[in-house]
Protein backbone atom coordinates (compact mmCIF):
# COMPACT_ATOMS: atom_id res chain seq x y z
CA UNK A 1 0.00 0.00 0.00
CA UNK A 2 1.90 3.03 -1.20
CA UNK A 3 1.14 6.57 -0.19
CA UNK A 4 0.09 9.58 -2.22
CA UNK A 5 -0.51 12.65 -0.08
CA UNK A 6 -1.50 16.23 -0.86
CA UNK A 7 -1.22 18.12 2.44
CA UNK A 8 -2.12 21.78 2.75
CA UNK A 9 -0.44 22.77 6.03
CA UNK A 10 1.49 21.17 8.85
CA UNK A 11 -1.01 19.07 10.71
CA UNK A 12 -0.80 15.59 12.22
CA UNK A 13 -2.41 12.88 10.11
CA UNK A 14 -5.07 10.69 11.69
CA UNK A 15 -6.26 7.28 10.60
CA UNK A 16 -9.92 8.07 11.31
CA UNK A 17 -11.36 11.39 10.11
CA UNK A 18 -12.11 13.65 13.04
CA UNK A 19 -13.87 17.04 13.00
CA UNK A 20 -10.52 18.82 12.82
CA UNK A 21 -9.58 16.75 9.75
CA UNK A 22 -12.84 17.25 7.85
CA UNK A 23 -11.81 20.52 6.23
CA UNK A 24 -8.46 18.97 5.28
CA UNK A 25 -10.18 16.05 3.54
CA UNK A 26 -12.43 18.40 1.59
CA UNK A 27 -9.44 20.58 0.70
CA UNK A 28 -7.39 17.57 -0.42
CA UNK A 29 -10.23 16.39 -2.68
CA UNK A 30 -10.62 19.82 -4.23
CA UNK A 31 -6.85 20.22 -4.67
CA UNK A 32 -6.70 17.02 -6.72
CA UNK A 33 -8.86 18.79 -9.32
CA UNK A 34 -6.63 21.87 -9.55
CA UNK A 35 -3.45 22.66 -11.45
CA UNK A 36 -0.07 22.41 -9.77
CA UNK A 37 1.32 25.73 -8.60
CA UNK A 38 4.14 27.22 -6.57
CA UNK A 39 6.63 24.99 -4.83
CA UNK A 40 4.32 22.01 -5.21
CA UNK A 41 4.59 22.33 -8.97
CA UNK A 42 8.36 22.29 -9.35
CA UNK A 43 8.79 19.75 -6.54
CA UNK A 44 6.32 17.36 -8.19
CA UNK A 45 7.86 17.85 -11.63
CA UNK A 46 11.36 17.27 -10.24
CA UNK A 47 10.29 14.14 -8.38
CA UNK A 48 8.30 12.71 -11.29
CA UNK A 49 10.99 13.60 -13.83
CA UNK A 50 13.72 12.15 -11.64
CA UNK A 51 11.79 8.91 -11.29
CA UNK A 52 11.33 8.57 -15.05
CA UNK A 53 15.03 9.16 -15.60
CA UNK A 54 15.95 6.52 -13.00
CA UNK A 55 13.43 4.01 -14.40
CA UNK A 56 14.70 4.43 -17.95
CA UNK A 57 18.31 4.12 -16.80
CA UNK A 58 17.54 0.88 -14.93
CA UNK A 59 15.74 -0.63 -17.92
CA UNK A 60 18.63 0.28 -20.24
CA UNK A 61 21.66 -0.47 -18.06
CA UNK A 62 20.76 -3.32 -15.72
CA UNK A 63 20.80 -6.94 -16.84
CA UNK A 64 17.44 -8.63 -17.44
CA UNK A 65 17.63 -12.06 -15.77
CA UNK A 66 13.95 -12.91 -16.33
CA UNK A 67 12.38 -13.17 -19.80
CA UNK A 68 9.96 -10.39 -20.64
CA UNK A 69 6.46 -11.71 -21.32
CA UNK A 70 4.32 -8.97 -22.92
CA UNK A 71 0.98 -10.60 -22.02
CA UNK A 72 1.97 -11.00 -18.37
CA UNK A 73 3.30 -7.45 -18.27
CA UNK A 74 0.10 -6.05 -19.80
CA UNK A 75 -2.08 -7.88 -17.25
CA UNK A 76 0.07 -6.73 -14.35
CA UNK A 77 0.04 -3.11 -15.55
CA UNK A 78 -3.75 -3.28 -15.82
CA UNK A 79 -3.97 -4.74 -12.31
CA UNK A 80 -1.71 -1.95 -11.01
CA UNK A 81 -3.97 0.62 -12.68
CA UNK A 82 -7.01 -0.88 -10.96
CA UNK A 83 -5.29 -1.04 -7.56
CA UNK A 84 -3.91 2.49 -7.85
CA UNK A 85 -7.44 3.88 -8.07
CA UNK A 86 -8.38 2.38 -4.69
CA UNK A 87 -7.75 5.18 -2.24
CA UNK A 88 -8.02 5.09 1.53
CA UNK A 89 -8.28 8.74 2.58
CA UNK A 90 -6.13 9.36 5.62
CA UNK A 91 -5.77 12.88 7.03
CA UNK A 92 -4.86 15.13 4.12
CA UNK A 93 -3.67 12.33 1.85
CA UNK A 94 -4.49 8.82 0.73
CA UNK A 95 -3.02 5.33 0.62
CA UNK A 96 -3.38 2.89 -2.28
CA UNK A 97 -3.19 -0.93 -1.88
CA UNK A 98 -0.89 -1.86 -4.76
CA UNK A 99 1.40 -4.14 -2.74
CA UNK A 100 -0.50 -7.36 -3.62
CA UNK A 101 0.17 -6.60 -7.30
CA UNK A 102 3.61 -5.01 -6.96
CA UNK A 103 5.18 -8.17 -5.51
CA UNK A 104 4.14 -10.44 -8.45
CA UNK A 105 5.28 -7.71 -10.83
CA UNK A 106 8.72 -7.70 -9.21
CA UNK A 107 9.02 -11.50 -9.26
CA UNK A 108 7.48 -12.35 -12.64
CA UNK A 109 8.99 -9.59 -14.80
CA UNK A 110 12.63 -8.56 -15.24
CA UNK A 111 13.25 -6.29 -12.20
CA UNK A 112 14.90 -3.50 -14.24
CA UNK A 113 11.67 -2.95 -16.18
CA UNK A 114 9.36 -3.02 -13.14
CA UNK A 115 9.55 0.75 -12.32
CA UNK A 116 8.41 1.57 -15.86
CA UNK A 117 5.53 -0.92 -15.56
CA UNK A 118 4.51 0.60 -12.22
CA UNK A 119 4.61 4.07 -13.80
CA UNK A 120 2.42 2.78 -16.65
CA UNK A 121 -0.13 1.36 -14.20
CA UNK A 122 -0.27 4.53 -12.12
CA UNK A 123 -0.51 6.74 -15.21
CA UNK A 124 -3.32 4.62 -16.62
CA UNK A 125 -5.26 4.82 -13.36
CA UNK A 126 -4.62 8.58 -13.22
CA UNK A 127 -5.91 9.09 -16.75
CA UNK A 128 -9.16 7.37 -15.80
CA UNK A 129 -9.52 9.71 -12.80
CA UNK A 130 -8.74 12.71 -15.02
CA UNK A 131 -11.41 11.63 -17.52
CA UNK A 132 -13.90 11.46 -14.65
CA UNK A 133 -12.91 14.90 -13.39
CA UNK A 134 -11.44 13.61 -10.11
CA UNK A 135 -7.86 14.58 -10.91
CA UNK A 136 -6.31 17.41 -12.92
CA UNK A 137 -4.02 16.09 -15.69
CA UNK A 138 -1.06 17.97 -14.20
CA UNK A 139 -1.43 15.78 -11.11
CA UNK A 140 0.00 12.88 -13.12
CA UNK A 141 3.39 14.30 -12.15
CA UNK A 142 2.49 13.69 -8.50
CA UNK A 143 1.56 10.08 -9.32
CA UNK A 144 4.88 9.50 -11.10
CA UNK A 145 6.73 10.95 -8.12
CA UNK A 146 4.94 8.44 -5.88
CA UNK A 147 6.35 5.53 -7.95
CA UNK A 148 9.80 5.80 -6.36
CA UNK A 149 8.80 2.93 -4.07
CA UNK A 150 9.27 0.54 -7.01
CA UNK A 151 12.90 1.55 -7.61
CA UNK A 152 14.32 0.22 -4.34
CA UNK A 153 13.06 -3.40 -4.52
CA UNK A 154 13.75 -3.59 -8.26
CA UNK A 155 17.39 -2.64 -7.61
CA UNK A 156 17.74 -5.25 -4.87
CA UNK A 157 16.21 -8.03 -6.97
CA UNK A 158 18.24 -7.04 -10.04
CA UNK A 159 21.49 -7.18 -8.05
CA UNK A 160 20.63 -10.44 -6.29
CA UNK A 161 18.87 -12.29 -9.10
CA UNK A 162 17.68 -15.85 -8.64
CA UNK A 163 14.67 -18.13 -8.95
CA UNK A 164 11.54 -17.41 -6.92
CA UNK A 165 11.50 -19.50 -3.77
CA UNK A 166 11.24 -19.52 0.01
CA UNK A 167 15.00 -19.94 0.40
CA UNK A 168 15.59 -16.40 -0.82
CA UNK A 169 13.64 -14.79 2.01
CA UNK A 170 16.58 -12.54 3.10
CA UNK A 171 16.62 -10.99 -0.36
CA UNK A 172 12.87 -10.43 -0.23
CA UNK A 173 13.10 -8.78 3.18
CA UNK A 174 15.84 -6.57 1.81
CA UNK A 175 13.66 -5.67 -1.18
CA UNK A 176 10.74 -4.78 1.12
CA UNK A 177 13.03 -2.65 3.30
CA UNK A 178 14.34 -0.87 0.18
CA UNK A 179 10.76 -0.27 -0.99
CA UNK A 180 9.76 1.36 2.30
CA UNK A 181 12.96 3.42 2.45
CA UNK A 182 12.59 4.77 -1.09
CA UNK A 183 8.89 5.47 -0.55
CA UNK A 184 9.41 7.35 2.72
CA UNK A 185 12.38 9.33 1.41
CA UNK A 186 10.55 10.45 -1.74
CA UNK A 187 7.18 11.13 -0.11
CA UNK A 188 8.48 12.78 3.06
CA UNK A 189 10.98 14.80 1.04
CA UNK A 190 8.24 16.10 -1.23
CA UNK A 191 6.04 17.09 1.72
CA UNK A 192 8.95 18.81 3.42
CA UNK A 193 10.01 20.82 0.39
CA UNK A 194 6.59 21.59 -1.08
CA UNK A 195 4.60 22.14 2.12
CA UNK A 196 7.09 22.45 4.97
CA UNK A 197 5.72 19.41 6.82
CA UNK A 198 8.20 17.69 9.13
CA UNK A 199 8.79 13.98 8.35
CA UNK A 200 8.19 13.26 12.04
CA UNK A 201 4.56 14.34 11.64
CA UNK A 202 4.13 11.84 8.82
CA UNK A 203 5.38 8.84 10.80
CA UNK A 204 1.98 7.77 12.27
CA UNK A 205 0.47 7.74 8.78
CA UNK A 206 3.37 5.90 7.12
CA UNK A 207 3.57 3.40 9.96
CA UNK A 208 -0.01 2.32 9.25
CA UNK A 209 0.60 2.20 5.49
CA UNK A 210 3.75 0.12 5.81
CA UNK A 211 2.10 -2.32 8.20
CA UNK A 212 -0.52 -3.00 5.53
CA UNK A 213 2.26 -3.34 2.91
CA UNK A 214 3.95 -5.98 5.03
CA UNK A 215 0.66 -7.90 5.41
CA UNK A 216 -0.13 -7.78 1.69
CA UNK A 217 3.37 -8.76 0.57
CA UNK A 218 2.96 -12.51 1.40
CA UNK A 219 -0.27 -12.58 -0.62
CA UNK A 220 1.59 -11.22 -3.63
CA UNK A 221 4.48 -13.63 -3.05
CA UNK A 222 2.19 -16.67 -2.96
CA UNK A 223 0.47 -15.51 -6.17
CA UNK A 224 3.87 -15.14 -7.87
CA UNK A 225 5.08 -18.50 -6.57
CA UNK A 226 1.96 -20.26 -7.85
CA UNK A 227 2.40 -18.58 -11.23
CA UNK A 228 5.53 -20.68 -11.77
CA UNK A 229 3.31 -23.74 -12.29
CA UNK A 230 0.07 -22.01 -13.31
CA UNK A 231 1.03 -19.16 -15.63
CA UNK A 232 -1.66 -16.62 -14.73
CA UNK A 233 -2.14 -17.55 -11.08
CA UNK A 234 -1.07 -14.02 -10.16
CA UNK A 235 -4.59 -12.95 -11.16
CA UNK A 236 -5.64 -14.41 -7.80
CA UNK A 237 -4.21 -11.23 -6.26
CA UNK A 238 -7.27 -9.46 -7.64
CA UNK A 239 -9.34 -11.09 -4.88
CA UNK A 240 -7.84 -9.13 -1.94
CA UNK A 241 -7.58 -6.06 -4.16
CA UNK A 242 -11.30 -6.31 -4.90
CA UNK A 243 -12.07 -6.69 -1.21
CA UNK A 244 -10.01 -3.59 -0.43
CA UNK A 245 -11.85 -1.73 -3.22
CA UNK A 246 -15.17 -2.52 -1.52
CA UNK A 247 -13.82 -1.39 1.86
CA UNK A 248 -12.38 1.80 0.38
CA UNK A 249 -15.66 2.61 -1.36
CA UNK A 250 -17.64 2.01 1.82
CA UNK A 251 -15.20 4.14 3.79
CA UNK A 252 -15.41 6.98 1.29
CA UNK A 253 -19.22 6.86 1.42
CA UNK A 254 -19.13 6.86 5.22
CA UNK A 255 -16.83 9.90 5.22
CA UNK A 256 -19.14 11.71 2.79
CA UNK A 257 -22.18 10.92 4.95
CA UNK A 258 -20.35 12.10 8.06
CA UNK A 259 -19.35 15.31 6.28
CA UNK A 260 -22.92 15.93 5.13
CA UNK A 261 -24.18 15.39 8.67
CA UNK A 262 -21.46 17.63 10.09
CA UNK A 263 -22.27 20.39 7.60
CA UNK A 264 -25.95 20.16 8.48
CA UNK A 265 -25.14 20.25 12.19
CA UNK A 266 -22.78 23.20 11.77
CA UNK A 267 -25.41 25.06 9.77
CA UNK A 268 -28.07 24.46 12.41
CA UNK A 269 -25.62 25.38 15.16
CA UNK A 270 -24.75 28.68 13.48
CA UNK A 271 -28.36 29.45 12.61
CA UNK A 272 -29.40 28.96 16.25
CA UNK A 273 -26.82 31.59 17.22
CA UNK A 274 -27.56 34.16 14.53
CA UNK A 275 -29.98 37.05 14.74
CA UNK A 276 -32.29 36.68 11.76
CA UNK A 277 -32.97 40.41 11.39
CA UNK A 278 -29.47 41.87 11.50
CA UNK A 279 -27.27 38.86 10.72
CA UNK A 280 -25.32 39.50 13.94
CA UNK A 281 -24.86 36.95 16.69
CA UNK A 282 -27.82 36.58 19.03
CA UNK A 283 -28.13 36.51 22.81
CA UNK A 284 -27.38 32.77 23.03
CA UNK A 285 -24.11 33.24 21.16
CA UNK A 286 -23.29 36.23 23.36
CA UNK A 287 -23.88 34.33 26.61
CA UNK A 288 -21.76 31.39 25.41
CA UNK A 289 -18.92 33.67 24.32
CA UNK A 290 -18.84 35.73 27.52
CA UNK A 291 -18.94 32.57 29.65
CA UNK A 292 -15.78 31.28 27.94
CA UNK A 293 -13.93 34.59 27.44
CA UNK A 294 -10.65 35.16 29.25
CA UNK A 295 -9.57 38.47 30.69
CA UNK A 296 -8.50 41.04 29.84
CA UNK A 297 -11.53 41.67 27.68
CA UNK A 298 -13.77 44.66 27.10
CA UNK A 299 -17.48 45.09 26.54
CA UNK A 300 -19.21 47.85 24.58
CA UNK A 301 -23.00 48.12 24.68
CA UNK A 302 -25.11 50.43 22.58
CA UNK A 303 -28.75 50.96 21.82
CA UNK A 304 -30.43 52.75 18.95
CA UNK A 305 -31.78 56.24 19.62
CA UNK A 306 -35.38 56.90 18.65
CA UNK A 307 -36.09 53.38 17.36
CA UNK A 308 -39.59 53.70 18.81
CA UNK A 309 -40.02 56.94 16.90
CA UNK A 310 -38.91 55.22 13.69
CA UNK A 311 -41.40 52.40 14.24
CA UNK A 312 -44.26 54.74 15.17
CA UNK A 313 -43.67 57.30 12.42
CA UNK A 314 -42.47 55.12 9.52
CA UNK A 315 -43.66 51.63 10.43
CA UNK A 316 -41.90 48.54 11.77
CA UNK A 317 -40.44 47.66 8.39
CA UNK A 318 -38.56 50.97 8.43
CA UNK A 319 -37.53 50.35 12.03
CA UNK A 320 -36.04 47.02 10.93
CA UNK A 321 -34.06 48.83 8.24
CA UNK A 322 -32.73 51.21 10.91
CA UNK A 323 -31.57 48.26 12.99
CA UNK A 324 -29.90 46.60 10.01
CA UNK A 325 -28.12 49.84 9.10
CA UNK A 326 -26.89 50.34 12.66
CA UNK A 327 -25.67 46.73 12.74
CA UNK A 328 -23.74 47.28 9.49
CA UNK A 329 -22.03 50.39 10.88
CA UNK A 330 -21.04 48.53 14.06
CA UNK A 331 -19.78 45.46 12.22
CA UNK A 332 -17.69 47.63 9.91
CA UNK A 333 -16.09 49.52 12.80
CA UNK A 334 -14.62 46.63 14.83
CA UNK A 335 -12.14 43.83 14.16
CA UNK A 336 -13.32 40.79 12.25
CA UNK A 337 -12.85 38.48 15.23
CA UNK A 338 -14.66 40.77 17.68
CA UNK A 339 -18.09 39.39 18.56
CA UNK A 340 -21.02 41.67 17.73
CA UNK A 341 -24.39 40.47 19.02
CA UNK A 342 -27.93 41.78 19.20
CA UNK A 343 -28.84 41.00 22.79
CA UNK A 344 -32.15 42.87 22.97
CA UNK A 345 -34.71 44.66 20.86
CA UNK A 346 -32.57 47.74 20.17
CA UNK A 347 -29.46 46.77 22.14
CA UNK A 348 -26.21 45.59 20.55
CA UNK A 349 -23.16 44.40 22.47
CA UNK A 350 -19.54 44.00 21.38
CA UNK A 351 -17.01 41.68 23.01
CA UNK A 352 -13.41 42.78 22.46
CA UNK A 353 -11.18 39.81 23.23
CA UNK A 354 -7.72 40.52 24.68
CA UNK A 355 -8.53 44.23 24.84
CA UNK A 356 -7.61 46.47 27.75
CA UNK A 357 -8.95 49.91 28.59
CA UNK A 358 -6.89 51.67 25.92
CA UNK A 359 -8.10 49.35 23.15
CA UNK A 360 -11.66 49.67 24.46
CA UNK A 361 -11.46 53.47 24.41
CA UNK A 362 -10.12 53.43 20.83
CA UNK A 363 -12.95 51.16 19.68
CA UNK A 364 -15.56 53.35 21.37
CA UNK A 365 -14.13 56.48 19.74
CA UNK A 366 -14.12 54.77 16.34
CA UNK A 367 -17.77 53.78 16.78
CA UNK A 368 -18.80 57.33 17.69
CA UNK A 369 -16.96 58.70 14.66
CA UNK A 370 -18.50 56.06 12.38
CA UNK A 371 -22.03 56.96 13.44
CA UNK A 372 -21.28 60.68 13.22
CA UNK A 373 -20.14 60.17 9.61
CA UNK A 374 -22.98 57.82 8.63
CA UNK A 375 -25.56 58.94 6.10
CA UNK A 376 -29.15 59.34 7.36
CA UNK A 377 -31.52 56.55 6.35
CA UNK A 378 -34.28 58.12 4.28
CA UNK A 379 -33.80 61.34 6.25
CA UNK A 380 -33.72 59.53 9.59
CA UNK A 381 -30.34 59.99 11.39
CA UNK A 382 -28.54 56.94 12.71
CA UNK A 383 -27.46 57.59 16.28
CA UNK A 384 -26.77 55.41 19.28
CA UNK A 385 -25.96 55.60 22.97
CA UNK A 386 -22.69 53.94 24.02
CA UNK A 387 -21.27 52.48 27.20
CA UNK A 388 -18.09 50.48 27.75
CA UNK A 389 -16.06 48.78 30.46
CA UNK A 390 -13.04 46.48 30.75
CA UNK A 391 -12.87 43.23 32.70
CA UNK A 392 -9.72 42.55 34.68
CA UNK A 393 -8.00 43.73 37.84
CA UNK A 394 -10.77 42.34 40.05
CA UNK A 395 -13.66 43.11 37.67
CA UNK A 396 -15.37 40.10 36.07
CA UNK A 397 -16.81 40.18 32.57
CA UNK A 398 -20.36 40.06 33.92
CA UNK A 399 -19.58 43.02 36.20
CA UNK A 400 -17.99 44.85 33.27
CA UNK A 401 -21.15 44.35 31.23
CA UNK A 402 -23.30 45.77 34.03
CA UNK A 403 -20.94 48.73 34.33
CA UNK A 404 -21.11 49.29 30.56
CA UNK A 405 -24.93 49.23 30.78
CA UNK A 406 -24.85 51.86 33.52
CA UNK A 407 -22.55 54.05 31.44
CA UNK A 408 -24.84 53.56 28.44
CA UNK A 409 -27.83 54.91 30.34
CA UNK A 410 -25.72 57.79 31.63
CA UNK A 411 -24.66 58.51 28.06
CA UNK A 412 -28.30 58.63 26.96
CA UNK A 413 -29.40 61.01 29.73
CA UNK A 414 -30.43 64.49 28.54
CA UNK A 415 -27.71 66.21 30.58
CA UNK A 416 -25.02 63.94 29.11
CA UNK A 417 -26.30 64.62 25.59
CA UNK A 418 -26.23 68.38 26.23
CA UNK A 419 -22.63 68.16 27.49
CA UNK A 420 -21.71 66.03 24.47
CA UNK A 421 -23.34 68.55 22.18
Amino acid sequence: MTSTSTPSRANSLRLVPEPADEALLVEARSRARTRLSGRERWTSLASGGGFLAAALAMAALLRWQEPFRPATAALLVLMLALASRIEFEVGTGSAVPTQAVLVPTLLLLPPPVVPLCVAGGYALGGLVDSAKGRRHPQRLAVLLGSCWHAVGPALVLALFAGPVGWSRWPVYLGALAAQLAFDFASSAGRERIAFGISPRKLLPFFGWVYAVDALLAPVGFLAALESRTMRYAFLLALAPVGLLALLAGERRSRIQRAQAFQHAYDGAHLEARRDALTGLANRLAWEEATAEAATPASVIVLDVDCLKLANDSRGHAFGDEVLRSVAAVVRGSVREHDLVARIGGDEIAILLANAGEERCAEATTRLREAFAASEPLDGFPLSVGLGCATAGAGLTLAEAQRLADARLYADKSPSARRRAG
